[in-house]
């Protein structure tokens, strides 16, 4: 008998779960049950949580509901409605870290007063190496949103002046007039963690104990870290 000369036969499409048809790649992710989606998207960075919303229309609110979610969250663009929208976002999360952020005031542009991002869950926040503006009126936003908040860790935090606009110098003051009226009750401990010689840290920490009324509860915590010196010549 002839060998036929026929290209061999594909393999057969695998089906959705709803019984759609579809090539052998595609997507079975997406018909995961939502708790399970969940749980994945738990254990990704902020960044590739937040992305997952443009796979499909399947994924683009699920991100939203993510609890009991550590997140690192690293600066990357000066982009505020950008970085307003992730942190508006983020409100089931416990446990967040900030690195690099540019802890300021923040406000959209057509709006008087400034938005109100709210971490409900959020129990435990990491600043790490973060510049905090001198007026520390972004350091209160997050402050005034955490109701929940025990624990505040700042790493190698600086204090910086960042040179505010004339409108922008006016929204903060109408936004500090309300600031003595929050409570963060929950907060126990504050831990401020900074190298040898950091003026930053005396700034810090004046600026906890003159908030006492407003963190009733808090305890600050000092941890200076020592820098390892370089060796200079080799071992003989």
């Amino acid at each position: 008998m002839l060998g036929s000369t026929d290209a061999p036969a594909e393999p057969k499409r695998a089906r959705h779960a709803d019984g759609g048809g579809g090539d052998a790649g595609d997507d079975r992710l997406s018909a995961l049950p939502d708790d399970l989606l969940r749980t994945i998207l738990s254990r990704l960075m902020a960044q590739q949580t937040v992305q997952t919303c443009m796979l499909s229309t399947r994924w683009r609110h699920l991100w939203r509901a993510v609890k009991h979610q550590l997140i690192h969250l690293r600066w990357i663009e000066h982009d505020v409605k950008h970085q307003l929208g992730i942190l508006g976002a983020l409100s089931n999360v416990t446990t967040l870290h900030l690195l690099h952020f540019a802890v300021t005031l923040l406000f959209n542009e057509s709006h008087e007063n400034p938005p109100l991002f709210k971490f409900e869950n959020l129990t435990t926040l990491f600043l790490d190496e973060c510049r905090i503006s001198n007026d520390f009126l972004g350091l209160q936003q997050y402050l005034e949103n955490s109701c929940n908040l025990q624990k505040l860790t700042l790493r190698h935090c600086k204090v910086l002046d960042f040179h505010p606009t004339n409108e922008v110098m006016e929204r903060c003051q109408s936004y500090s007039k309300d600031l003595p009226h929050f409570r963060c009750k929950n907060l126990r401990l504050c831990e401020i963690i900074y190298r040898d010689g950091d003026a930053s840290v005396h700034l810090l920490v004046k600026f906890f104990v003159g908030m006492w009324r407003n963190l009733p509860n808090n305890k600050i915590e000092l941890t200076p870290v020592k820098e390892e010196k370089q060796k200079s010549g080799r071992t003989q």
